[in-house]
């Protein structure tokens, strides 16, 4: 009876311990299940996150060229204008002066020609020594007519040589200033070619992970670059962060410099741009002041303080 007893007790055991490993398997495979789809749908909502991120990136660079290919257009329209209205207020004010020194002299002729008819008239009571000083003073008249026509000629050569290097100084600032914005956004381009580059990267890396464990079977460790996760891990929904709280200077110098503090190891312009809630384009002024004033330094496409 003793042994009939025993074998009975450890058959209910067998039972009772298959019963268990049965209930574990079949939680196991529930839960890989579930873990499964949440990869699908994180896999699904990534990719429509990806596209709609590409195509505002898109947008936003379009709009940004277009409006700086108006602004230089727009610039250089007004200096055209500004010019043309410049030389012809120029132009009639040497036409004004010209006039003027036109009448003068036909003036001063006139008188002289009635001064010799006089003094044709009244040679013979004058005298010669009359004669000699009327003759003085039309050489006299001569010569500073001259000297009016010579310095007239100086005055217009310098005003004209001023007026060329103020145009020549003014179209040189302009390509300057064309050429460092253009040079700003290659940058902005390239850093935001590098972020969609590691993206992919991380992408292609979880895509491979999880087709290895599709095809396995097993719920192995998910490997993005040197970062080992689990796939619970790599599936877990994260809370949304909340933005952080930068101060709101009155400049955007201030801000820039308010949002570098809590960043010591430097931010993108991108990154900046995400943080403070505008389009990065807008700091690119802002930026190029701080970095000419020596408050900020920029390194390995980061921009730290100094």
């Amino acid at each position: 009876m003793g042994i009939a007893e025993s074998m009975r007790s450890m058959v209910d055991d067998i039972v009772v311990s298959h019963d268990s490993r049965s209930k574990a398997i079949g939680s196991i495979v529930s839960d890989t299940q579930n873990i499964l789809g949440s990869a699908r749908k994180t896999m699904k909502n990534f990719a429509v996150d990806r596209k709609k991120m590409s195509a505002e990136q898109s947008r936003n660079l379009a709009d940004f060229a277009k409006d700086l290919s108006k602004s230089t257009g727009d610039m250089i329209n007004i200096f055209h204008t500004n010019r043309k209205k410049m030389s012809a207020e120029q132009a009639k004010g040497l036409a004004d002066f010209v006039k003027g020194i036109s009448k003068n002299v036909e003036k001063l002729r006139q008188n002289a020609k009635d001064m010799i008819k006089g003094f044709h008239k009244d040679r013979k009571q004058t005298g010669a020594e009359q004669a000699r000083n009327l003759a003085d003073f039309a050489g006299s008249l001569a010569g500073d007519v001259d000297s009016m026509l010579i310095g007239f000629g100086k005055d217009r050569s310098k005003m004209s040589k001023e007026l060329k290097d103020k145009l020549g100084k003014a179209i040189k600032d302009i390509k300057v200033s064309v050429g460092e914005t253009i040079k700003g956004a290659r940058e902005l381009v390239g850093e935001y070619s590098s972020d969609m580059a590691k993206a992919k990267d991380a992408w292609e890396s979880m895509s491979s992970t999880l087709a290895k464990a599709k095809k396995s079977g097993v719920a192995p460790k998910i490997e993005v670059r040197k970062k080992v996760t689990t796939v619970k891990e790599a599936v877990k929904e994260k809370p949304k962060a909340e933005p952080k709280a930068v101060p709101k200077p009155k400049t955007p110098e201030g801000q820039i410099l308010a949002l570098l503090e809590e960043h010591p190891r430097g931010r993108t312009m991108v990154q900046m741009g995400e943080e403070m809630g505008v389009h990065f384009a807008s700091l690119l002024n802002p930026m190029k002041k701080l970095l000419e004033s020596g408050k900020v330094n920029k390194i390995d496409k980061k921009y730290r303080l100094v």
